[in-house]
């Protein structure tokens, strides 16, 4: 493991990567992995960029999924709970004063992103709407 030395004046982000597989244990549940890293921000551009690892797992998705892309979906929003509650803490740790009932005011002076391979969950986090069926 590699823990890369960014200059101070390279802004850094929070980047957590998820991916999932839907129905691959014996119970029919699903897998997902998530990988949490700091990264300079030139990463959001398509840059190749350096990365830290913060934290990384994989596990049993809690919620039964029935397709590979609901799997997917789900590995991206746990991911995305992650990210969240590590750029909050980055926000502590750069300094300023903290107002613990506007959480999301520290948490939006860290740059963060969700990575995922999966085009289904990126369809999805684009439209306005949320349809369970098809009419």
């Amino acid at each position: 493991m590699i823990i890369h030395r960014f200059p101070q004046d390279v802004e850094v982000g929070l980047f957590v990567w998820a991916d999932a597989v839907g129905q691959n244990r014996k119970d029919g549940s699903g897998t997902q992995g998530l990988f949490l890293g700091l990264a300079p921000v030139p990463l959001l551009e398509g840059n190749m960029e350096k990365v830290s690892p913060i934290c990384w797992h994989a596990n049993k998705i809690e919620r039964v999924v029935r397709s590979p892309g609901a799997a997917e979906a789900a590995a991206v929003v746990n991911g995305e709970d992650v990210l969240f509650h590590a750029r909050y803490q980055w926000g502590e740790l750069l300094g300023p004063p903290l107002d613990v009932f506007d959480i999301d005011a520290i948490v939006n002076t860290v740059v963060g992103g969700a990575i995922s391979d999966s085009r289904n969950a990126y369809d999805r986090l684009q439209t306005e709407e949320f349809n369970t069926r098809d009419t």
